[in-house]
C-alpha cells in the first residue's frame, strides 16, 4: 500500500511546490486511515520523500516537515487516526462516519493552511532549486 503512495508522490509532479502539496495531502489522508500516524505514515513515507528529494536535488527538510505536520493533522479525521480519537469516539459512542463527517472539514482546512504556510516559508528555497536545475539543464 505504501509503495503505491510513494509512487503517487512523484507521479507527474510538476515541481518542488507541487511535491510539497502532494506530500501534505497524501500524508494527511493516509494517517487518517492507519492507526498511529507517527509510525505508520511518517516512518514509512520518509524513505520515499528522501528518495524523491535526492533524485531531484532538492533540500529534504521542507518535504519532511510537510510529511510530519500533515500526518499529525490528518490523523485527527478518524477515530483510528490516533489513540486519543479512539478514546473520544468510544466514550461518546460516535460512529466512524459521524466522526469523520464532523472532523473532516477542520482537517481539510488544517492541511490546506499547513501547505500554504510551508510554501510561504520555503518559497524561495523551492524556487531557487527549480530555477537552478532549469539553468543547469539549458546550459548543457
Amino acid at each position: 500500500m505504501f509503495k503505491y503512495l510513494g509512487k503517487l508522490l512523484a507521479w507527474k509532479s510538476i515541481g518542488a511546490k507541487d511535491l510539497v502539496c502532494r506530500i501534505c495531502l497524501i500524508s494527511a489522508i493516509s494517517s487518517a486511515f492507519f492507526t498511529n500516524d507517527i509510525y505508520t505514515t511518517c516512518v514509512v513515507l520518509t524513505e520515499f520523500v528522501l528518495k524523491i528529494a535526492r533524485q531531484h536535488n532538492l533540500p529534504p527538510h521542507p518535504f519532511l516537515l510537510a510529511l510530519a505536520s500533515s500526518a499529525n493533522i490528518g490523523s485527527s479525521a478518524t477515530p483510528i487516526g490516533n489513540p486519543q480519537n479512539l478514546v473520544i469516539a468510544v466514550g461518546s459512542k460516535i460512529s466512524f462516519g459521524n466522526f469523520l463527517i464532523g472532523i473532516l472539514p477542520a482537517m481539510l482546512v488544517g492541511v490546506s493552511l499547513n501547505a500554504l504556510i510551508l510554501l510561504c516559508m520555503y518559497w524561495k528555497l523551492l524556487s531557487i532549486q527549480k530555477d537552478t536545475a532549469m539553468e543547469l539543464g539549458s546550459g548543457s
